[in-house]
């Protein structure tokens, strides 16, 4: 099921969601279970599983794929189309930025080209850069995804903890349009900016400060924006204890737990965005627009009760 594709007379009407086209997922889950009673006193319990899928497009109605996934300054972001993975990402692919006004000329021609901006790749060779020197950029769809639980008893104490990951996906992180460039948004910005290009510093790779707004800037989707959304999340971390029934029972009460539960207590990533675990739609998923963080550290204190 994919959005229907619009023609421009359409104006902001919501596209239909419609069956337009074939996927094919392959791929295995599996999972391993381990529990084992070490003495009277101690029991421990471990539980794994990795799921793994190759996702692909099989056939779309002419011309054979639609572009989706749009942000109002990039653009389209995704590409479907026949042979590649769902919500691919599709760009042009920098180079580095340009170091002075003699490469510039030495380079293809380029709109907007100018040192401290954007160098991309002549992908077809014809000297110029345009809409034919796009390719697919990455993918967000993970070469698998892998969990891990943990639990221990021992005499009254319990404790269990969660571990989930994904590997191998890719994200746009749409908010740099805000975060690194002043040509439409003026609002905080990030330190990256401290290591920003200038003609002192032509080796760095953040884009030089500037109000500007073009091609070669931040109007097009490129490898800048598109980082590795792999990740590893403390998901939960309970620690619990139950108190003997001898205590309990003159009270009428069957059994008493106190626990305390930390979730999210860390991630392992090297997504620079607030949170690498980001959703979407069928067909464009994997873009940070500044969704809201599921990885919120947070802390509960409970009481089981039973009589």
């Amino acid at each position: 099921m994919f959005p229907q594709p619009l023609p421009a007379l359409a104006g902001g009407a919501t596209p239909p969601t419609v069956n337009i086209g074939d996927i094919q997922n392959t791929g295995f889950d599996m999972s391993v279970g381990y529990r084992q009673n070490i003495n009277n006193n101690l029991q421990l319990t471990v539980n794994t599983n990795i799921t793994t899928y190759k996702n692909t497009v099989m056939d779309i109605p002419g011309p054979g794929y639609f572009d989706t996934g749009s942000q109002q300054q990039l653009g389209n972001m995704v590409r479907n189309q026949e042979g590649h993975a769902v919500s691919s990402f599709f760009g042009y692919e920098v180079l580095g930025l340009f170091k002075n006004d003699a490469e510039v000329t030495a380079s293809p021609t380029q709109t907007g080209a100018a040192p401290g901006r954007f160098k991309y790749k002549d992908l077809n060779g014809d000297n110029k850069i345009n809409a034919d020197d796009r390719t697919f950029l990455g993918s967000p769809n993970p070469d698998f995804t892998y969990g891990l639980n943990l639990g221990i008893n021992y005499k009254s104490f319990d404790f269990s903890t969660m571990f989930y990951g994904s590997q191998g996906n890719e994200n746009i992180n749409a908010l740099k349009v805000n975060t690194h460039f002043f040509g439409t948004y003026t609002g905080g910005k990030s330190k990256d900016l401290l290591n920003a290009w200038t003609p002192q510093n032509t080796g760095s790779n953040i884009p030089k400060i500037e109000s500007a707004n073009n091609f070669s800037t931040s109007r097009v989707l490129n490898t800048f924006f598109v980082e590795d959304g792999s990740y590893l999340r403390l998901r939960s971390l309970i620690l619990g204890y139950t108190l003997k029934p001898a205590l309990l029972q003159k009270y009428g009460i069957n059994k008493l737990r106190i626990y305390c539960q930390g979730a999210n207590l860390f991630t392992v990533t090297k997504y620079s965005g607030l949170d690498p675990e980001l959703g979407g739609n069928s067909s464009g998923f994997g873009i940070d627009y500044g969704n809201y963080p599921n990885d919120i550290k947070n802390f509960l204190f409970g009481i089981n009760l039973s009589f």
